[in-house]
């Protein structure tokens, strides 16, 4: 009897199961009536490098041998869909991909699909997207220059404004004394540019670079700017002597007579009023006029020359100063007359027009205790 139960209600089971599977075919019929559905390869991620109305991509799949095509689809502006597709060769990239896309200015969402060699696509992958353009260049502006002074050895000195977070170079172009054209590079953390060889009546021209992000792959660049640089050569200053050269004189003691390393002609432009040069008295006398002279290395518009006798001396009584820009026609341009009790240890040329040249002569005609006369130092003031 029992046995019977039992069967009776395995019976009853097995009978709901069956009308119970046949409701739930009934209702997912729909969906399948025309077959399983495959699907390719899902994109698994994708980086983008944006740039200048373009986009480079770069994208990892996994399991891909199939995939013969990676499709990229967005939505334009005027909501109008763009569509490209590329060609995806798993032996030559295995489970990643490379490429580059035109698409203008603006913010994207991108979606990824691939394409199996049986037709089949995938799930889509999307990543946002900002490409830049014209509009973003045109917000930019250039580094701005605190200030541009003149470079006691030529040229000029340029100091820059701190530099913005984005900013990735600047672009210098310039015209060297010779005619030459010259470009420089400066990067974001120089703070400061000398060029010793620029042409002061010829504008320096520069435009800075930026990059929008890290990943970006384009550099943008300001509209070109141009500054002056003459008004440089308006502004007198005390010349750097650090380079200067004696390239002749007549005549010298040596430092190991005269002792305190006093003696020799290079003295006059060490820098130093307590250091001087002495005209040759041990071994022979030097005989006036005695003569230096002096090569500055560059050309400038002299405008005041000072030079100081040696100290608590007086025998140097009266020079004669020339100028020249080729160290072989010479033109006087002051006469330094000192006194004879040693009151008046310096005497000074102004130049109210000021004078160009390259080298100085100093040309000592008299003394208050011939033959012999000293000087301790030279300073002059120019302009560029």
């Amino acid at each position: 009897m029992k046995k019977n139960k039992y069967l009776l209600l395995i019976s009853v089971f097995a009978f709901a199961m069956f009308f119970g599977c046949e409701d739930m075919m009934d209702t997912h019929s729909e969906y399948v009536q025309d077959g399983e559905t495959i699907y390719s390869v899902k994109v698994d991620s994708v980086y983008l490098f944006p740039g200048n109305n373009r986009v480079k991509l770069k994208g990892y799949l996994k399991n891909a041998l199939q995939v013969n095509s990676i499709i990229v689809k967005w939505k334009n502006a005027d909501n109008s869909e763009h569509i490209e597709t590329f060609a995806y060769d798993y032996s030559q990239s295995p489970d990643s991909f490379m490429a580059e896309i035109p698409i203008d200015e603006g913010q994207y969402l991108l979606e990824f699909t691939s394409k199996n060699q049986e037709g089949n696509t995938s799930i889509s992958t999307s990543v946002d997207a900002k490409v830049y353009g014209e509009k973003y260049r045109s917000y930019l502006e250039n580094r701005s220059i605190q200030k541009i002074l003149p470079n006691i050895s030529g040229g000029a000195v340029i100091t820059f404004a701190p530099a913005a977070g984005n900013l990735a170079t600047m672009n210098f172009e310039y015209q060297s004394v010779d005619g030459a054209k010259k470009n420089l590079v400066i990067p974001p953390d120089q703070s400061e540019l000398l060029i010793e060889d620029a042409d002061l009546y010829v504008p320096i021209k520069y435009a800075s670079g930026y990059v929008p992000s890290e990943m970006a792959i384009d550099t943008f660049f300001c509209d070109v700017e141009e500054i002056s640089l003459e008004y440089l050569t308006d502004i007198a200053f005390e010349l750097d002597k650090s380079s200067w050269e004696i390239i002749d004189f007549s005549t010298e003691e040596q430092a190991a007579n005269e002792g305190g390393g006093n003696g020799p002609t290079a003295n006059i432009i060490d820098g130093s009023k307590d250091s001087y040069w002495q005209s040759q008295w041990d071994g022979g006398t030097g005989q006036i006029p005695h003569h230096i002279t002096i090569d500055m290395k560059n050309e400038f518009n002299v405008t005041q020359v000072d030079l100081f006798r040696r100290s608590s001396n007086n025998h140097t009584k009266t020079v004669v100063l020339e100028g020249s820009t080729d160290n072989v026609n010479w033109e006087e341009f002051g006469t330094l007359n000192y006194s004879s009790d040693g009151a008046n240890q310096k005497e000074l040329v102004e130049l109210t027009d000021g004078k160009r040249m390259r080298y100085i002569k100093i040309n000592v005609t008299e003394s208050n205790a011939p033959p012999y006369v000293s000087l301790a130092e030279i300073y002059v003031v120019g302009k560029l």
